[in-house]
């Protein structure tokens, strides 16, 4: 059993001698939820991860617990037929195998199938952190999920290095994003900060008047409808080190991030859709600046 990453593709391939048909079954979380019947061969091949995906349903709420993952426990059962449509004989024995899956991805040079075992699932060792904040992240232990934390002066943790970032001047601002092994991941931005509102709507000219031809002069000529807005925010790192690039890159990847302003948990969109890497050799200090816009209006619209 493997931890599995269901945002890349997830191939299960078996093969059986004799065999002219096979049938998939595929049970998340115990329910079985697909049977898929294929004409295939001796061999078969299926790309699973969309159909898991569909089940798994990484979140964040305010603080990290064993539940946020959003992980799903996957069974796929394979077994070959010698006649079409799976039907006749059953040839051979029932192949299984069973994982957890994550929204989680792997890159091209990791090559298919991504996978992993136990280990810190960060893609880094270094944890950049306010002075006195205590902090958490993700591992898994023998196949199971669970919270690393550590307390508000806590410099080394195993083989996690804690950088402690002065905040004189600015408050720090936390964003979580969904990393590349599925898991609520925080980062801070100790730098400056800046709130702005976008507007939009639209508009029509009025041709409210009386019989004789008056108007009101207190009257628009010219009125807006539909207007709406959304909040951005401009937050920046402070100096950081090329570690630090890493996590950026998840940061731009993810579909799921949150800022964390004043206690209050807000869905956003990373606006920012592409960065440059900066390297202490090219550019002695590493920095970045990073748009986001909430991720929804802030007149409420939904029905």
């Amino acid at each position: 059993m493997a931890n599995i990453g269901v945002r890349s593709p997830y191939f299960i391939y078996k093969e059986q001698a004799g065999a002219v048909s096979a049938k998939v079954e595929v049970t998340i979380d115990s329910v079985l939820r697909y049977t898929i019947v294929k004409n295939t061969g001796t061999s078969v091949r299926l790309d699973i991860s969309e159909l898991v995906r569909d089940y798994v349903n990484p979140t964040y709420a305010g603080t990290l617990t064993d539940q946020l993952a959003g992980e799903v426990a996957v069974t796929v059962d394979v077994e070959f037929y010698d006649a079409d449509n799976a039907t006749g004989t059953q040839v051979g024995t029932t192949q299984s195998e069973s994982h957890v899956a994550y929204d989680a991805y792997g890159y091209f040079s990791e090559e298919y199938n991504f996978e992993f075992g136990n280990q810190v699932l960060l893609s880094e060792t270094t944890i950049w952190m306010p002075e006195n904040q205590a902090g958490s992240f993700y591992q898994t232990v023998s196949g199971d999920l669970t919270i690393v934390s550590f307390n508000a002066s806590a410099e080394q943790l195993g083989s996690i290095t804690i950088k402690r970032q002065p905040c004189d001047k600015y408050d720090p601002v936390e964003v979580i994003f969904i990393n590349k092994f599925g898991v609520p991941q925080e980062i801070y931005f100790f730098a400056k900060k800046l709130e702005s509102l976008n507007t939009s709507g639209e508009s029509y000219q009025s041709g409210a008047i009386n019989a004789n031809g008056s108007y009101s002069i207190t009257s628009h000529q010219i009125v807006d409808f539909d207007k709406n807005g959304k909040r951005s925010y401009n937050l920046s790192t402070g100096y950081v080190s090329e570690a630090f690039n890493s996590y950026m890159q998840e940061l731009l990847l993810s579909e799921q991030v949150w800022i964390k302003i004043n206690s209050s948990v807000i869905p956003v969109r990373v606006k920012s859709p592409d960065v440059t890497f900066k390297t202490s050799l090219n550019d002695k200090l590493v920095a970045y600046t990073v748009d986001f816009e909430e991720a929804n209006d802030l007149i409420t619209t939904v029905r």
